[in-house]
């Protein structure tokens, strides 16, 4: 266990959001906590549940500039409980997103914008029956499809195809290593079939020249390890060897 200097609690080895309901003492220091604490975790999704003081309403728009959070202010009716609702679902649906940017952070040490870019609109969209491809993701970014194929080609990485193909087995293998959702589940809310998962697997298996499952589940770990392998083929981008210590990725979630 670690105590962040925001004064928040979490376990190293787990995956974890934050639901923030008092940010007393209401002024600078506030908003100096919550920096910190995004800078220590840039993918944290953070909820404000706050009470509906005027110093809430005066501090809020301060923390609107920053990224992957939302506000909502404490509400006992019926509107406001269900919203709250919804706000926890999203709490939950994005650990993912942000647990596998972070390890993909720390697999890339010079991780370029292109893929960051990428590897968040993937997940965003993963959990939502959508599919992503390589022109919704242009779209997305105010790209066109040619400008984003040369950005990444100009960072050295697979063509977006094939990344939006890693990240999609990366989000499909975390929340499958949970054990709280099927596989078959996990595939279809990434808009895919099994038939697509297979033929996914086939493909990054031939690049990365590892083995994938043709059937059943894929440990989140080995599947980071294919797409380190499959990155460390293109010389200009370096990325780390998978150790031991990516075993208990995606294991549980707190």
């Amino acid at each position: 266990m670690r105590i962040h200097p925001s004064g928040i609690a979490v376990s190293e080895s787990h995956s974890y959001s934050a639901l923030i309901y008092d940010l007393a003492p209401w002024d600078d220091r506030a908003v100096v906590d919550i920096n910190r604490l995004r800078r220590w975790r840039p993918e944290l999704p953070i909820l404000f549940y706050v009470p509906p003081v005027s110093q809430a309403v005066a501090l809020l728009p301060r923390c609107a500039g920053i990224r992957n959070v939302r506000f909502r202010m404490q509400d006992r009716n019926e509107n406001g409980v269900a919203e709250f609702r919804r706000d926890i679902a999203w709490l939950v649906q994005s650990v993912p997103s942000g647990e596998i940017i972070t390890r993909l952070r720390e697999l890339f040490p010079e991780m370029p914008l292109s893929l960051l870019q990428l590897a968040r609109y993937v997940l965003r969209t993963s959990g939502v029956k959508q599919r992503p491809t390589v022109e919704s993701a242009a779209r997305a970014l105010r790209l066109s499809k040619r400008t984003l194929e040369r950005r990444v080609r100009c960072d050295g990485l697979p063509a977006p195809k094939e990344l939006i193909d890693w990240i999609t087995l990366l989000h499909v293998s975390f929340v499958a290593s949970r054990g709280s959702t099927s596989i078959s589940r996990v595939v279809r809310c990434a808009g895919i079939n099994a038939n697509d998962l297979y033929r996914i697997k086939s493909r990054l298996a031939d690049r990365a020249g590892r083995r994938l499952r043709s059937q059943g589940e894929d440990r989140f770990p080995d599947v980071l390890a294919a797409f380190a392998a499959r990155c460390r083929g293109f010389d200009r981008l370096p990325a780390r060897s998978v150790g031991p210590e990516y075993a208990a990725a995606g294991s549980s979630t707190h």
